[in-house]
């Protein structure tokens, strides 16, 4: 009988048991070059050795065994130990020894899924983030095709053996930054290198923890001594160290989930194509840099041609990276970008005195949108300032009201002005309390012009309009927004409104048949159900209204009447997919249509913090405490903010308020590493609170897997002087 296994491995002439080191045995070194069972002097301890891995199994039994029992036993070892190599063959690249292809896609399935279901966020407190998504970074080494033509494919593979260790290494720091989090890195191929990244992480963090991996690897000397004598290359000639430097690309996507069902293969291809598609934007931008894909539109854009003559500005983004007609950009030169430093060359020496601002020149609006181009008009342009090839583009949000502009309107449509502009105009020439509103958008009207032509677009629409004229009583004002919007204003009463409503919506479904989805909002100011307070709702705002409500699922009756608990979902929808721009972009639409709140100010703080503009925060946080002074969370997310811009106290003192507001309880669990950093901080300022409170607070802390909003070093270092002083003050 068996008593006990052990494993052991043999590393630079020591031997392990797992992590614990045995040290020198000559009996384990025997075992390596002998074919069978080694007994370990008169004991009942035998060891079978695997000098391809380096690796001993050792077992001791219980009582005295027989040859072939032993023997059996060598069998099933080895057949185990075969199995598992041919499952590490599989999974693993023989050339670097990364994990290949066939794990990646094994791996991302379960990340996936574990990303999954740990979709469960609050809609009204900022988090650790990043449980609930993974990232996944396509990376490529830079110009490996002159390595290999220049050098030798030998030496290409040996660059590429290096360039895999140093990856490695890199994303083994990154990943001991972030405790909670897991950083794997594959080989996809040739050159090419996947880095699969899960839990702990927050969008904000994803870019720069990847950046680091890439100056890590531009830092590196690849390959190096180390790897060279790691390999034993025999006599392969290879450069000066001088000459043995690598770059890499890095290519960023990234997918959160809410809770809702996704499937697994539309998930891996969503990572796959975005990561490639932000990675051909890293080579396009000069090489040896990182992209994330939802930057490409918001930052990473070009202008390819200005045609003065009709006012025309070609862009390097279309459809695939997320453009729409009507979607606006701000034009930036690219010597003003806000990323090139200011150098100043005395002819002695150069010297980085700063970095050229940031300055928007003018301002375009995308009309005919493409795969990868875009054709855009000029709506502004600073006086004296010319739009030239390679300036850089700063996309606007589009947000819930999105391409509603004027440009728009008068330019492509030939309309008189916005849709809200033409039907609030119309409404106040009539009885406020007789008139609703209605909103149509046409979810894929832009697919159906481009699949089926702008024919059957435009029947779409023009057989919607003629609809509303034949179903809504005169008199009634029709106005078109974007491609694909309609408003509506008429007049009737409140018994007759639903007659009106399911006749329109019947006649659209005939006119769209399955070309297009569409969604029809109302607003029906007499009648707006939920918690209005705070709300200052004008009926010349009727249009956005009914264009807020078309945003919501449709009730059975086929359309959403606007509620006044809608914005608030609008905005917790946006969070949990990460929409921060759209967020901000409709929290300010909200205000200057009298949508106000605790709420919507607390989610226009969330999505400031979670692109680092902290000071806007704290206002939107600060607002949102004034507004509603009962909500603790409100108190905890301002705290947040407080302590990213360094104001340790007054987030102490929040959070203690927070205390208060929730009967002595933290509204947040991920706030108590925090708590108990600042309260230190207090203690080293005003004596309070006490030591022992302190104590309390980081050994609840301490059982938290991540240490949301503080940096781990800092915790550390905080935790252990926190100890350190309870501990003097207790001894006599």
């Amino acid at each position: 009988m068996v008593k006990v296994v052990r494993l052991l491995h043999k590393a630079d002439n020591y031997w392990f048991n797992a992590a614990t080191q045995v040290g020198v045995d000559k009996h384990l070194d025997a075992s390596l070059s002998t074919s069978g069972w080694l007994r370990k002097e008169k004991s009942q301890v035998f060891s079978l050795g695997f000098p391809a891995a380096e690796v001993v199994v050792q077992v001791e039994f219980l009582g005295t065994t027989r040859s072939n029992t032993r023997d059996r036993l060598k069998k099933t070892i080895s057949q185990i130990a075969q199995h598992a190599r041919h499952r590490y063959d599989a999974l693993h690249d023989s050339l670097t020894g990364c994990r290949n292809r066939a794990s990646f896609d094994e791996s991302v399935r379960d990340a996936i899924r574990h990303a999954h279901s740990s979709a469960q966020r609050d809609g009204d407190q900022l988090t650790g983030g990043g449980k609930s998504a993974v990232a996944f970074v396509s990376v490529d080494i830079d110009f490996f095709k002159k390595i290999n033509d220049g050098r030798g494919h030998d030496y290409g593979d040996t660059v590429l053996r290096a360039f895999s260790w140093e990856l490695e290494e890199a994303c083994t720091r990154a990943e001991s930054q972030w405790p909670g989090s897991s950083v794997s890195v594959f080989r996809l191929g040739g050159e090419e290198f996947g880095i699969l990244i899960s839990g702990g992480l927050g969008e904000q963090e994803l870019v720069p923890l990847v950046d680091g991996v890439r100056a890590y690897i531009a830092q590196s000397t690849l390959p190096s001594e180390k790897h060279l004598g790691a390999f034993r290359l025999g006599d392969q000639r290879v450069p000066p160290a001088n000459e043995r430097r690598v770059t890499a690309s890095f290519g960023i996507s990234r997918i959160s989930f809410t809770g809702e069902s996704l499937d697994d293969k539309a998930a891996i291809n969503f990572l796959k194509i975005q990561a490639d598609k932000a990675l051909y934007s890293a080579k396009n931008s000069g090489r040896n840099c990182t992209r994330y894909f939802p930057d490409i539109l918001k930052k990473y854009g070009r202008v390819i041609e200005y045609d003065r003559r009709v006012g025309v500005v070609v862009i390097d983004i279309g459809i695939e990276a997320g453009v729409e007609k009507g979607r606006e950009f701000f034009v930036v030169p690219e010597s003003y970008s806000g990323e090139r430093p200011y150098v100043v060359d005395d002819g002695r020496s150069r010297r980085t005195l700063g970095v050229f601002p940031r300055i928007r020149v003018a301002k375009i609006a995308a009309f005919d949108v493409q795969s990868e181009i875009s054709f855009c008009f000029v709506a502004e342009v600073n006086s004296g300032v010319d739009i030239s090839a390679g300036d850089f583009l700063e996309s606007i949000p589009l947000g819930l009201f999105g391409g509603l502009s004027s440009l728009h309107a008068s330019r492509e449509i030939g309309n008189d002005g916005h849709a809200s502009d033409v039907i609030a105009g119309w409404v106040a020439g009539h009885d406020a309390d007789q008139v609703r509103v209605v909103a149509i958008r046409f979810e894929g009207i832009r697919k159906v012009e481009r699949e089926f032509g702008a024919l059957r677009a435009n029947e779409i629409l023009a057989g919607s309009v003629a609809a509303a004229k034949k179903v809504f009583p005169a008199p009634a004002k029709i106005a078109q927004g974007e491609v694909g919007q309609l408003g509506i204003a008429f007049v009737c009463r409140n018994e007759d409104l639903d007659g009106h409503m399911t006749a329109f919506v019947e006649k659209l479904h005939e006119i769209c048949s399955d070309s297009v989805r569409f969604n029809v909002g109302l607003f029906n100011g007499s009648l707006v159900s939920g918690d209005s307070s705070g709300f200052a709702l004008e009926v010349g705002y009727g249009f956005d209204y009914a264009t807020i409500a078309a945003a919501m699922p449709p009730s059975g009756a086929g359309w959403s009447a606007f509620d006044a608990s809608f914005p608030r979902k609008i905005m917790s929808d946006y969070m949990r997919s990460e929409r921060f721009d759209q967020m901000i972009a409709d929290h300010s639409r909200f205000r200057s249509i009298g949508l106000v709140g605790g709420y919507l100010d607390n989610f226009a703080g969330i999505a400031y913090h979670s692109i680092r503009q902290f000071e806007p925060a704290i206002g939107m946080f600060r607002s949102a405490v004034e507004r509603d002074s009962g909500r603790a969370i409100f108190y905890t997310n301002l705290a947040i903010s407080l302590y990213a811009t360094g104001k340790s106290l007054e987030a102490y003192d929040t959070i203690v308020a927070a205390l208060d507001k929730n009967g002595g309880s933290l509204p947040a669990e991920n706030v108590k590493a925090l708590f108990a950093v600042s309260a230190l901080e207090s203690f080293d300022a005003k004596g309070i609170p006490d030591l022992e409170f302190i104590d309390d607070l980081f050994k609840a802390a301490d059982v938290l897997e991540i240490k949301s909003f503080v940096d781990a070093s800092v915790y550390s270092a905080m935790r252990e002087r926190a100890s350190m002083m309870l501990s003097e003050q207790s001894s006599p």
